[in-house]
């Protein structure tokens, strides 16, 4: 099927070309099941808790390159029929959908391991022998360790810790705990939000960054996740690119969200404490992605959900000082919490709400369009873009008001069930 292939007008957008429509494979969380009574309160402490809870057993190969294929990298945003969007923030992506830091110091990869770099930081930090060490960066051609790897490491120090803990031998029980504790983070960010497209190894070089375990939380992990995932979309739309990474559960379930049509299911068993992205329970269930096409270009503002996260935002509890005795931790008040009622905007400060597409300033849908890729149908070369665009939107406003007028009409009982009218509504 040919496809619009972008902008008409590449003065605005002069790097896009053509989006790719691959759903590729996707990584899924490796869980860790152990009976360690030090495991629940460490993982606590460290802040990354919750990318343990969120990792789904089935993603929607054709959902997530709908939207894929309406990602602008120069913007950081997909681009809708009814304009671009621009809800795609740090905040309630990140800190919300998986409890993760979004403040604190910014991960820097300055310096990637070489081999070398790599063999020592197995050795010291995670327990493998030289042997291991070297054998798996050759392996894998770099500074990396296979998923695989790592899970039989953490087994084969799990009777190690288990004996020490028992005998009372404390130096040797803390560092093999380190070892396992160090191993287990590695495992679990290479299968979540910093999922490569190799599918089966992490890069050794996040594993400086739980070097000192009583450091993790001061990393803010959360704008990490989106700036690493924002890059692996934009990689993504590149014509020769056949698979996306980056932690598609959190693409998805930010789609759930603000899409309620796009038909994620409900876990029965959430709470608001839980982690944003636990809200929903996706099955084996597919997509078809023409449908999902086809839905993206008749969807209108109303359609979708602006604001999913107002009542969850309470249920995240901001401390005051506290010490934790896991790694000796001190937590600090927040201190953006002190100065946050400056910040908020209110209702009325954010002005009367647009109620159908030609709320714009004039000219601006016809500009949008031409510099944009509102649209993905199939189009004969021949055929031009629209020249009246707001007319064009405004008709798909009206058409939104009719379909809501005959949805309270069949609701409200004012058309017989049964009846030939309400069988061809």
């Amino acid at each position: 099927m040919k496809v619009r292939r972008g902008p008409l007008d590449m003065s605005v957008l002069y790097d896009y070309g053509a989006p790719v429509s691959n759903g590729g494979k996707m990584n899924s969380i490796i869980y860790f099941d152990n009976d360690f009574k030090w495991w629940q309160a460490t993982m606590d402490t460290i802040g990354l808790y919750g990318l343990e809870l969120t990792g789904y057993l089935f993603l929607d190969p054709a959902l997530l390159s709908t939207f894929v294929e309406r990602w602008h990298g120069e913007t950081n945003s997909f681009h809708m029929p009814s304009g671009e969007m621009t809800v795609f923030c740090i905040y309630p992506l990140t800190d919300e959908a998986l409890h993760l830091p979004i403040k604190g110091r910014l991960l820097d990869h300055k310096g990637i391991p070489t081999k070398t770099e790599g063999v020592d930081l197995m050795i010291k930090h995670i327990g493998s022998t030289r042997e291991e060490a070297e054998h798996k960066v050759k392996t894998t051609k770099g500074a990396h360790a296979r998923f695989i790897y790592l899970k039989e490491l953490i087994e084969k120090h799990t009777p190690v810790v288990n004996k020490a803990e028992v005998d009372g031998d404390k130096d040797f029980f803390d560092r093999y705990k380190r070892y396992i504790t160090r191993a287990y983070l590695l495992l679990l960010v290479g299968t979540s939000i910093f999922s490569k497209k190799a599918n089966n190894n992490v890069d050794l070089t996040y594993l400086k960054y739980f070097i000192n375990l009583d450091q993790v939380h001061t990393y803010a992990w959360g704008t990490a996740a989106l700036a690493f995932l924002y890059r692996e979309l934009t990689n993504a739309i590149v014509p020769s690119c056949k698979y996306v990474a980056g932690y598609m559960t959190l693409l998805q379930a930010w789609i759930y969200d603000y899409f309620v049509d796009t038909g994620g299911s409900l876990d029965t068993q959430y709470q608001q404490q839980y982690p944003r992205a636990t809200k929903y329970d996706p099955t084996k269930r597919q997509s078809s992605q023409m449908a999902m096409r086809k839905m993206m270009d008749w969807l209108l503002p109303r359609d979708i959900t602006w604001t999913p996260y107002k009542d969850h935002r309470d249920t995240i509890t901001l401390h005051p000082d506290s010490t934790a005795n896991i790694f000796d931790t001190a937590y600090r008040i927040d201190e953006h919490w002190r100065n946050y009622t400056n910040h908020v905007m209110t209702y009325d400060m954010l002005g009367s709400r647009a109620t159908i597409p030609p709320d714009t300033s004039p000219g601006y849908m016809s500009w949008y369009f031409r510099i944009s890729h509102p649209y993905i149908v199939c189009i004969p070369a021949s055929l031009m873009q629209p020249m009246h665009v707001e007319s064009d939107a405004a008709m798909l406003g009206r058409l939104a008001s009719i379909r809501n007028i005959l949805n309270d009409v069949m609701h409200n009982d004012e058309v017989r069930n049964g009846s030939r009218v309400y069988t061809e509504l």
